[in-house]
């Protein structure tokens, strides 16, 4: 349920970064990780010139939290 919601949001966040960030901006999510993970990061490399993923030394073990972080915003039209 927690991937399912995490993922919603970051997709909506995902949105208002397409329209809000210039060319160029950077972009930042966390997300559980889900069968939609790969799906999602497919996305925001339509978007990055680079997408980077990564889990925190500070995360637990077992824990399924990932970040995203675009950066270099491509010209993009939604």
């Amino acid at each position: 349920m927690d991937a399912a919601r995490s993922m919603t949001l970051a997709q909506r966040a995902m949105e208002v970064a397409d329209k809000a960030l210039k060319p160029g901006g950077k972009f930042v999510c966390k997300v559980f990780e889900s069968g939609d993970t790969a799906q999602f990061r497919a996305l925001l490399k339509e978007r990055y010139r680079e997408v980077k993923a990564f889990r925190p030394k500070a995360v637990r073990k077992g824990s399924r939290e990932i970040y995203f972080v675009g950066i270099t915003k491509k010209r993009y039209d939604i």
